[in-house]
């Protein structure tokens, strides 16, 4: 795994979706945030974790391909998806976002 440091001007919420998206370890992160950020508190930067909008991308296609390996219907994941949208203070997803998030997981039965 490579180094990773906050960039200049670069919030947390910023800096925690950015370590998502290269999949850093959630200790690793953690330490960050609190070595550079001064963010101690296991209960804010839990907050903060679950706002990051890669984190839920991942958490959902995880959802979905599960279902579908599985056999469920896609109504299942796209029904789960829009009850979980928006509910940790994430950026909720659109309609379209959340359709084309279930669909990249495969050919759904009918």
């Amino acid at each position: 795994m490579q180094p990773i440091t906050p960039l200049k001007n670069e919030t947390p919420l910023d800096f925690v979706e950015r370590a998502d998206e290269l999949n850093v370890d959630g200790v690793v992160i953690d330490t960050i945030l609190e070595e550079f950020y001064s963010l101690r508190d296991d209960g804010e930067i839990k907050k903060l974790k679950l706002r990051s909008a890669p984190f839920w991308e991942q958490f959902y296609r995880n959802h979905a391909t599960n279902l579908f390996q599985r056999g469920a219907a896609k109504y299942a994941a796209l029904n789960f998806i829009r009850r979980k949208n928006g509910a940790s203070g994430q950026k909720m997803l659109s309609d379209q976002e959340i359709e084309d998030l279930v669909e990249s997981v495969g050919v759904w039965r009918r």
